[in-house]
């Protein structure tokens, strides 16, 4: 993994930071979680079939079969990178005036995330991960483009969730 913290000028400003992250989270799943998955996924296409709900049987079984898709594919490596016009993250740019506040979840080893929040409430939030960067010089840094949401203090309850169950 390479940080950059050095400024350099880019095709959106100048960079201040750039880090490698994930596309979406990894969790490791061992058998027991496969077990637990497969017994609870059983389960639920045997309620559906005794209730004669075919439907909902249908939905499980997909479900399962996107699941074990998706474990089995690795998330791309992209490039985060803090410009002064915006954001970078891979091929996609997203200029300050689409974002309202930012926030820093710090509590490792668990959860070293940077939230971003869209004015639109149509666009989800961003989560980024941190990886090894600073996150007292990374917020001091995008302090000087956006406002901080000094009310968050923990992660969002999807994600917490999220990363619990290993989804």
């Amino acid at each position: 993994m390479e940080d950059t913290q050095n400024t350099f000028r880019g095709p959106h400003g100048e960079v201040h930071f750039a880090w490698m992250v994930d596309e979406y989270p990894v969790y490791r799943r061992g058998w027991a979680w496969y077990l637990v998955a497969d017994i609870i996924g059983a389960g639920m296409v045997l309620y559906a079939l005794v209730t004669l709900n075919f439907l909902f049987a249908l939905i499980v079984v997909i479900f399962g079969i996107v699941l074990t898709l998706s474990a089995a594919r690795r998330p791309v490596r992209l490039r985060f990178a803090v410009t002064e016009d915006g954001l970078e993250m891979g091929h996609r740019f997203v200029p300050w005036k689409d974002l309202s506040r930012f926030s820093v979840v710090y509590d490792p080893p668990a959860v070293k995330t940077l939230y971003f929040d869209f004015k639109s409430a149509m666009v989800p939030d961003l989560a980024v991960p941190l990886e090894q960067m600073n996150p007292n010089v990374v917020r001091k840094a995008l302090l000087t483009y956006i406002d901080e949401d000094l009310t968050r203090d923990s992660e969002p309850v999807t994600d917490y969730l999220a990363r619990v169950l290993k989804f």
